[in-house]
C-alpha cells in the first residue's frame, strides 16, 4: 500500500485546510509474482491459522499475520476490537524486524495497537469488545496511525516476543469509527510482521509520554495544554543510557501543534521532536537526528499539545472517542527498560488529595488502577490506591528542575571576499592571460606582442594588472616579417589598442595609382 496527499486549485504553494485529501493505493505486483499468488497452494499451508508464520523469507525469519478476519465492523460512532494470539514458537526468543499495515477500511479504522501480554488470558478470543484493555495486556508494543504505513528497525535491536522475554501472547486492538453508523462494513485489518531467530543485540520499547488530564474550552482558536513534565524521578531509574529512535505524536482532529522538549542537568537541549503543524490524518513518525538521540538517566521531557476548538461548541474532554482528545508522544528507543513504560505528570492526584504534583512511573495497568478509585468518588478508596502507588514507586513527585532556556544557534558567518594583494598570485594560478610560461593556453604559445608586458608576480589588487589585448588581436596579431613591402608612409604608426583589423598592404595599393 501507498499513501499520496494531494491539493488542488489555488497554485504550487498552496497549503491549507480546504482542497485537498488523502489516497492509498495498492500497487500491483509483477506479472510473475501474481501468476505465483494465483496457483495452487499445498493444503497444509493453506489451513496455518493466522497467528502463526505463513510464509519463510529465508532460514531464520518468517512473516507473521496479527489481523482481525472477516469483522463487520458495528454501526455506530466508536467501537474497540480485539482479538488474542499467541506469540509463534512461544518457547524460543524472536524478534520482530519490520512490520507493514494491512488496512482495508482507512476511512472507519482510528488507530490499530498491538499489546504485550503478561501473562495469557484465561479464555483466548478471537474477537471481542475492548474498549479498557485486560491489566496484563497493556504494554504498547506496536502501533499504526493514520499517515504510516510500516517500520523496519535497526540492524541493532529488535522488538522481543517468546522464550525469556516473558511475552508469549499480544492482543491486537482496533478503534473503529463510523460517524455515519453505515452497515455492512468488512474488515480484515492488522499488522504482518517480519520476526526471525537471529537474535539482535538489543530489544526495543515504547515510552509513553503526555497527558492524561485537560479539558479544552469551546471556540478556543488556540489552546495549549499545561506542559506535561516526565521528570528525572523517573528517569533515574534507568541502568544505562538509552538511544532514542523515533517519537510517534498523537492527537485527534482539534490537534494542531506538539512538542516534547528535553532537559539536561539543568539546561534545555535542542527539542526532542516537534509537529508544527499537525494533521489527523498524517501522523507518521518523527524521527529523532542520530547525531544527538542518547537519553541519559536523570533526563527530562516535557510534552506540550495545542488544540483548535472553533468548531466545538462544548468543553472537550480526554477520551477514547474520535470526538474525544489525546496529547501522547509514543518514542521509540532501546535497549528496552521493562519498568518504564509511562512517564507522565498527573494533575488530578495533588488536586483530589493535596500536595505537590505528581507522576506515573510506571505503565498503564497502575495507571487504570488510579483512574478506577477517581471514578469511585470515594475518598478513602482513592487514599488507599495513593498510598499503594507509592509504595511500589509508581507515583512519585515531580517538581521540574530549573534549567536554563534553550536557544537556536544561527550561524552569523557571511561568506568571505575573493582575496585580495599576495592571495591573487597564489596556486592555483591566475588567468592564462596573466600566467607565467609556460602558458595554459595553446592561443598564447607565440611570443606575445611588443606593447604586451607580463605582470609582476604579486599585485596588491585585481584592479593594478596591465589591460590583457584585445582578444581578436591576439588572434590575428600584426607580424611584419610576413609583409612582403612596408606600407608607404603610413598616417601613423601602429597602437596597442588599434582597430581590431589593421590595414593590409592590398587594401593600400589602390590608393597609390590615385
Amino acid at each position: 500500500m501507498q499513501y499520496f496527499i494531494v491539493a488542488y486549485g489555488k497554485g504550487w504553494g498552496y497549503h491549507g485546510s480546504e482542497n485537498r485529501g488523502n489516497a492509498q493505493f495498492a500497487l500491483l505486483p509483477l506479472l510473475e509474482q501474481q501468476q505465483h499468488a494465483a496457483s495452487p497452494q499445498p493444503a497444509a499451508a493453506a489451513a496455518v491459522p493466522a497467528s502463526t508464520p505463513r510464509r519463510l523469507i529465508d532460514s531464520t525469519s518468517r512473516l507473521w499475520d496479527v489481523r482481525l478476519e472477516n469483522v463487520t465492523i458495528p454501526a455506530q460512532e466508536t467501537t474497540y476490537l480485539c482479538r488474542d494470539f499467541e506469540v509463534p514458537n512461544p518457547e524460543t526468543k524472536v524478534h520482530i524486524t519490520e512490520w507493514k499495515v494491512i488496512l482495508e477500511n482507512p476511512r472507519h479504522v482510528h488507530h490499530m495497537v498491538i499489546y504485550a501480554c503478561s501473562q495469557p488470558p484465561a479464555s483466548p478470543r478471537q474477537l471481542y469488545s475492548c474498549l479498557s484493555m485486560d491489566p496484563a495486556c497493556v504494554t504498547f508494543y506496536v502501533l499504526w496511525a493514520p499517515g504510516a504505513d510500516h517500520l523496519m528497525v535497526p540492524a541493532e535491536a529488535g522488538i522481543a516476543l517468546g522464550g525469556d522475554s516473558g511475552i508469549n501472547w499480544v492482543a491486537l486492538q482496533i478503534h473503529y469509527t463510523n460517524p455515519r453508523k453505515q452497515e455492512g462494513l468488512v474488515d480484515n485489518s492488522g499488522f504482518q510482521m517480519t520476526v526471525t531467530t537471529a537474535l539482535r543485540q538489543y530489544d526495543m520499547g515504547i515510552l509513553t509520554l503526555g497527558s492524561l488530564d485537560f479539558l479544552i474550552p469551546p471556540g478556543e482558536p488556540s489552546y495549549t495544554s499545561q506542559p506535561n513534565l516526565c521528570p528525572s524521578t523517573c528517569t533515574g531509574r534507568l541502568q544505562r543510557p538509552v538511544t532514542l529512535l523515533q517519537a510517534g505524536f498523537h492527537m485527534h482532529t482539534l490537534g494542531r501543534t506538539m512538542r516534547t522538549q528535553w532537559f539536561r542537568d539543568g539546561q534545555e537541549l535542542p527539542p526532542l521532536a516537534a509537529r508544527r503543524a499537525f494533521d489527523f490524518n498524517f501522523q507518521g513518525a518523527t524521527f529523532i537526528d542520530a547525531s544527538r538521540n542518547v537519553f541519559l538517566p536523570g533526563d527530562e521531557l516535557v510534552t506540550t499539545c495545542t488544540w483548535n476548538a472553533t468548531s466545538r461548541n462544548t468543553t472537550t474532554r480526554v477520551g477514547e472517542s474520535t470526538f474525544d482528545e489525546m496529547c501522547f508522544n509514543f518514542v521509540t528507543y532501546y535497549p528496552h527498560e521493562p519498568s518504564l513504560d509511562m512517564c507522565t505528570s498527573v494533575n488530578s492526584v495533588s488536586t483530589v488529595l493535596g500536595g505537590p504534583p505528581m507522576a506515573f512511573c510506571s505503565s498503564l495497568a497502575q495507571i487504570r488502577q488510579w483512574e478506577v478509585a477517581l471514578r469511585s468518588r470515594n475518598l478513602s478508596v482513592m487514599q488507599a490506591t495513593f498510598t499503594s502507588l507509592m509504595s511500589t514507586g509508581a507515583l512519585v513527585g515531580s517538581v521540574q528542575r530549573n534549567s536554563t532556556p534553550y536557544t537556536p544557534i544561527c550561524s552569523t558567518a557571511v561568506a568571505s571576499p575573493p582575496p585580495t594583494g599576495p592571495a591573487v598570485a597564489s596556486p592555483p594560478p591566475p588567468s592564462p592571460v596573466v600566467a607565467s610560461p609556460p602558458p595554459p593556453s595553446p592561443v598564447l604559445a607565440s611570443p606575445p606582442p611588443p606593447e604586451v608586458k607580463e605582470p609582476p608576480p604579486l599585485s596588491p589588487s585585481p584592479l593594478s594588472r596591465p589591460n590583457p589585448p584585445s582578444p581578436k588581436l591576439l588572434k590575428s596579431p600584426p607580424a611584419p616579417p610576413k609583409q612582403k613591402s612596408p606600407p608607404p608612409k603610413p598616417r601613423s604608426p601602429p597602437k596597442p589598442r588599434s582597430p581590431p583589423r589593421p590595414p593590409s598592404p592590398r587594401r593600400q595599393s589602390p590608393s597609390r595609382r590615385h
